[in-house]
């Protein structure tokens, strides 16, 4: 839950998929309640990702490789943006 002014601003990457059925109202809701708090949502790092309970190891992380790439890639994206709006800050 967001309280007053919490999260204002910060970057916000919209989703991981966790169900191969989508869930495209939480999602849009999700989107809703961060535009409220005036977050910002870095689209890039926004991805739809399904996850099956088979491409989870018994140590309960993913093992699919491809979708470890794709997290790896919206992270690198969130990082980078987050990277570029402190140094905006430091330089105004």
């Amino acid at each position: 839950m967001l309280g007053p002014c919490q999260r204002l601003h910060e970057p916000w990457p919209v989703r991981f998929e966790c169900s191969p059925r989508g869930a495209v109202n939480a999602h849009d809701s999700l989107r809703k309640v961060l535009g409220y708090a005036t977050a910002t949502i870095v689209e890039g790092a926004c991805v739809a990702i399904p996850i099956t309970a088979a491409m989870v190891g018994d140590d309960g992380l993913i093992a699919d490789a491809s979708v470890r790439d794709q997290i790896a890639t919206a992270l690198t994206t969130l990082v980078a943006h987050t990277h570029s709006r402190s140094d905006d800050l430091h330089t105004a």
